[in-house]
């Protein structure tokens, strides 16, 4: 790993010669493109970025490079609202909501408990 040049100009031209390809293409391939999959793309890099700045954040809060979601119990409190309102509510954004509130909850839960105590409402 290291320093990467970036050529500004070559990704400009690259920029410029795919839109040029683009314009020359029949409808049905311009439809795909912008409708389909440009709105993918440019939500994949958005996504992957707010996961990334949010990993950045967690290793800033806790002090600690190797800090995860699953640090603080996020992905666990996460995966139980997630289940929970798969199998038992269905009752649209309402059933949202209160999965959202009882992950936010679990995670809570998990996080101001001790040990004993998080063992002891488990099981």
């Amino acid at each position: 790993m290291g320093v990467v040049a970036f050529d500004q100009d070559l990704f400009l031209r690259s920029l410029k010669i795919s839109g040029e390809l683009l314009d020359r293409a029949d409808d049905p391939l311009k439809y795909f493109v912008r409708y389909l999959r440009l709105p993918r793309v440019v939500s994949a890099l958005a996504v992957g970025g707010i996961l990334a700045a949010n990993g950045v954040i967690l290793q800033n809060v806790l002090n600690n490079p190797l800090a995860s979601s699953f640090t603080l119990g996020l992905s666990q409190g996460a995966a139980f609202g997630a289940s929970f309102a798969l199998i038992s509510l269905t009752g649209g954004l309402a059933g949202v909501a209160i999965s959202i509130l009882l992950g936010a909850a679990t995670m809570s839960l998990q996080y101001f408990a001790t040990d004993t105590q998080a063992v002891a409402t488990l099981f």
